[in-house]
């Protein structure tokens, strides 16, 4: 392998593709392969080779988002099943099956633990892919919101979003650490498409960052405005 070959991970919005890209690294260190350069969606570059990053914790059930992974899936050249140990063997199955019917026998790997098998050829996927460095695919159109935060009632928060959905407000990724009424330390929040998850962290950056779609600024200021002391 003397070439130099680039990788673009694409994937929706809070797939893991940071995670894989760290973690791919982290493996072309141990194999001393320094001809090979990671790209993620932001920074991806012409003239490489596309991987598709999915979350396999939840099944999909948003079209848009659906159709707008099978045309990444079937302009890439390998599918990386992100988050495996926290993926129940029904979801996997659905994954599974989506890849069968939506993709011309687009190959799939599992990553698990923030690791590649220790038999991954890499070779075997990197040939040029079709160029998905276009707008549609890179970013959707999405709206990108931040608010400032202080101490939130965390329970209150998230059935104040959850209601987002009556008003047709499309979420597609929550990010942000705060400090809550209901725990001592800062808790983290990591929202995608299909999944809300909190767990604890180091610190608090005191905000929040909602992408997504028909976002109204002003109602989800409210619903801050309502869940803070």
């Amino acid at each position: 392998m003397n070439s130099v070959y680039n990788i673009n991970l694409f994937g929706l919005p809070g797939a893991g593709k940071s995670r894989v890209k760290k973690s791919l690294y982290n493996l072309l260190k141990q194999r001393q392969l320094n001809n090979i350069k990671v790209f993620t969606t932001k920074y991806a570059t012409k003239r490489a080779c596309n991987w598709l990053v999915i979350d396999v914790r939840s099944k999909l059930e948003h079209a848009v988002a659906d159709k707008l992974l099978i045309e990444m899936a079937n302009n890439s050249s390998l599918i990386i099943f992100c988050f495996m140990e926290n993926s129940s063997l029904d979801v996997q199955m659905f994954w599974q099956k989506w890849v069968i019917n939506n993709t011309n026998k687009t190959p799939a790997l599992r990553m698990f633990f923030k690791s590649f098998q220790a038999d991954f050829m890499i070779d075997k996927y990197l040939q040029p892919t079709v160029s998905l460095t276009n707008k549609k695919i890179l970013n959707q159109k999405l709206q990108t919101l931040y608010f400032a935060v202080n101490i939130l009632n965390l329970e209150h928060f998230l059935i104040g979003l959850d209601g987002c959905k009556n008003l047709q407000m499309d979420i597609w990724r929550i990010k942000g650490t705060i400090k809550t009424t209901e725990y001592i330390h800062p808790v983290a929040i990591e929202g995608t498409i299909n999944r809300w998850d909190t767990y604890p962290s180091n610190k608090s950056n005191n905000k929040v960052v909602i992408k997504g779609k028909n976002l109204n600024k002003t109602f989800l200021q409210e619903i801050i405005d309502a869940s803070q002391l």
